[in-house]
């Protein structure tokens, strides 16, 4: 585990968009601040998270009021702090990422959050395929709707519903914000595709 100490300032200046390094700078300070800037890319939401949790705790009349000091969006600051509640620091796997620990944190069990962090270290996935193993090892995936065909259907409408059921599933937009309509015996269907996931 990398530890930096925050009174050894990254050599140089940091701006909001830039970064000036010092005229003097040396080989070795310059390898600090690259170490130091990709350890803060790495470890930037983890920080977030347990800022967020020690202030909800410590001062909540005034919780809120922080968190705009960040500029993130609501949901990335509520995730950041889930994931840092979910896993304290001595939980946290040192060989993967925030977004690994992200997959599996709504993952009830800590035994198969550890089993399938511990199978993502091993194995070298990237965090896409952990989700992947976390939905085909646990059954995490979510299932597709299905809908059965009332009895009492007749045969015209049966066929009708199962063609367009069909073709709700193979249809690729052609772009995103698309409105398309099915035609129907007793009328259409309209949908409005509001974003393309493939």
């Amino acid at each position: 585990m990398n530890t930096i100490a925050l009174s050894d300032p990254i050599p140089g200046e940091l701006t909001d968009n830039a970064y000036i390094p010092s005229a003097n700078m040396n080989y070795e300070d310059w390898q600090r601040a690259g170490n130091l800037m990709t350890t803060i890319q790495k470890s930037i939401n983890w920080w977030i998270g347990d800022w967020l949790l020690h202030g909800e705790k410590t001062w909540p009349d005034k919780f809120s009021q922080a968190i705009y000091l960040t500029g993130k969006s609501d949901v990335t600051l509520r995730n950041a702090a889930w994931v840092s509640n979910v896993f304290p620091p001595d939980d946290r796997h040192p060989d993967l990422s925030y977004s690994h620990h992200f997959e599996v944190a709504s993952v009830k069990s800590p035994e198969e959050r550890r089993w399938l962090l511990s199978e993502a270290a091993e194995q070298d996935l990237s965090s896409s395929q952990l989700r992947k193993l976390r939905n085909n090892n646990l059954g995490d995936a979510p299932e597709l709707p299905s809908l059965d065909m009332p009895s009492h259907m007749s045969e015209d409408l049966r066929v009708a519903v199962s063609g367009l059921m069909e073709a709700l599933t193979v249809y690729k937009p052609r772009h995103e914000d698309e409105e398309v309509q099915f035609s129907l015996p007793w009328g259409r269907v309209e949908m409005k595709i509001i974003k393309q996931t493939g």
